[in-house]
């Protein structure tokens, strides 16, 4: 018995094929079996029925840099199929800033409210930050 099961969904693998319907096979997080027909059960099962079933998307031109810190759950973007988000672009990157308040004030999206220490005197000191707890999405 695997973990879960995504039956009966329109699949699309990423490759340009057009989309087939199938199930997929998941156990302990990674994909064991796609096929058309899966015949065992699982602990999870999910009807895709009429649905689309691709592979996560990766936003190349994020500003999340700072976002992430406050809303690790990245919902936005999970909500839209994004799984990863590539952050650093326009030169709006978080680290190094050793002036506290200077990073405050350029950061897109700032709000007094946003509880997080700001200024990083070296970039290994943001991703610690930003990774320690987890994230629900990957960051490049």
């Amino acid at each position: 018995m695997v973990d879960l099961i995504i039956r009966s969904g329109h699949i699309l693998d990423g490759t340009g094929a057009p989309a087939r319907k199938g199930d997929i096979a998941v156990q302990e997080g990674k994909i064991v079996e796609i096929t058309d027909s899966i015949d065992m059960h699982a602990e999870h099962e999910w009807n895709a029925a009429g649905k689309y079933v691709s592979p996560g998307f990766i936003d190349i031109h994020t500003h999340s840099d700072f976002s992430l810190l406050a809303n690790r759950f990245a919902e936005s973007s999970v909500r839209q199929g994004i799984t990863t988000l590539v952050t650093g672009n326009c030169g709006h990157g978080p680290a190094p800033s050793p002036d506290r308040e200077l990073g405050k004030q350029v950061t897109i999206g700032y709000s007094e409210n946003f509880n997080t220490d700001f200024g990083w005197d070296h970039f290994a000191e943001y991703l610690d930050d930003l990774f320690s707890p987890g994230l629900s999405v990957n960051v490049a």
